[in-house]
């Protein structure tokens, strides 16, 4: 019989790595802009309604200059608040 591996709940790219309360933390780094923009907003779109009831909260990890403040300005659009915050490591 052949048995399916358990899908680890810690993923990266096309899905959260780790869920803490409420928050969900999504690590996009080593991917260049516009690469990590495309799952980042598909995320916020098809959790939209958690979003805006505030349920959760995201946490988008992201080592790209360039994509942190695309990513940042395209969900601002979207209308949700959004802050950038530099960590080390």
């Amino acid at each position: 019989m052949n048995h399916l591996p358990l899908k680890s709940p810690r993923r990266s790219l096309h899905g959260p790595i780790a869920v803490a309360n409420r928050e969900i933390e999504y690590l996009l780094c080593g991917q260049i802009c516009p690469t990590n923009l495309s799952p980042c907003l598909r995320e916020i779109n098809r959790r939209k309604d958690d979003l805006r009831s505030s349920r959760i909260r995201p946490v988008v990890k992201i080592d790209n200059r360039d994509a942190i403040s695309t990513v940042a300005e395209a969900v601002k659009i979207m209308g949700y608040q959004v802050s950038v915050d530099k960590c080390e490591g």
